[in-house]
């Protein structure tokens, strides 16, 4: 039987600079959600961050699906050729790519905080 996400959303705020950081709840836990905008819009950076996870059971976190997706070094992930790809920061070690069905998933368990960067 699949579990309930139980998600809640819990609004918004904004910072000095006019970006917002979303919350919500879910599975439980409390997780702020934050994008940015860097490089003169040439890269995306966004920060997940949890609070009240059990640290034996992170969220699974999709951070891109594609035909193909290839490991480029350094925490870094060519998504479809190259069209985009995406940086981790700090390398997080237990990214997974995974095939369903015709497509590639790139997961990532997240127990605490994931930061990572979408790059063009």
């Amino acid at each position: 039987m699949r579990e309930s996400t139980q998600y809640k959303p819990l609004g918004y705020d904004i910072d000095p600079e006019g970006h917002p950081t979303f919350r919500y709840q879910i599975f439980g836990a409390t997780v702020t959600d934050q994008i940015r905008v860097q490089d003169g819009g040439k890269v995306l950076t966004r920060t997940v961050s949890t609070d009240g996870l059990p640290s034996d059971r992170p969220l699974l976190y999709r951070l891109a699906t594609g035909t193909v997706i290839e490991p480029a070094g350094e925490g870094t992930w060519f998504v479809d050729g190259r069209r985009y790809y995406l940086r981790l920061a700090g390398g997080q070690a237990d990214v997974r790519v995974e095939k369903v069905g015709e497509k590639a998933v790139l997961t990532v368990p997240v127990a605490k905080t994931l930061e990572y960067s979408i790059l063009w």
